[in-house]
């Protein structure tokens, strides 16, 4: 399969921007797991403490 230069950069583009939008999608999903675990964690010492 041949493409034009044109409709490699096109695809090329189009490719890209799904690229960084799942980028962010993944990155914003991993930070609020992060905060999810961080404030069981934290729940989880101040536990420990009034023991």
């Amino acid at each position: 399969m041949y493409l034009t230069l044109q409709e490699f950069l096109s695809r090329c583009g189009g490719n890209f921007q799904n690229n960084l939008k799942n980028s962010l999608e993944i990155a914003k999903t991993s930070n609020q797991g992060k905060i999810i675990l961080n404030q069981q964690n934290n729940s989880i010492k101040s536990s420990e403490h009034s023991v």
